[in-house]
């Protein structure tokens, strides 16, 4: 089954990106105490797509900038 997965990060297509935005606010919405700032929350969008990416790439044999 797992060959069948495929891993993709929020900048390879904007519906993925609005579909990412639309889980995780429905994940933290009832956390509100832990909200962060636009700030925050752009730094913490992109590292997860750096990291993403990373592991992608990684994970099928490239070579990923050090």
């Amino acid at each position: 089954m797992s060959a069948n997965l495929v891993i993709r990060s929020r900048a390879d297509a904007p519906y993925l990106s609005k579909a990412a935005s639309a889980i995780e606010q429905a994940a933290w919405s009832n956390l509100g105490f832990l909200n962060y700032t636009r700030a925050h929350y752009e730094y913490y969008a992109e590292l997860l797509d750096e990291n993403v990416r990373e592991a992608y790439f990684r994970a099928h044999g490239y070579q990923t900038a050090a």
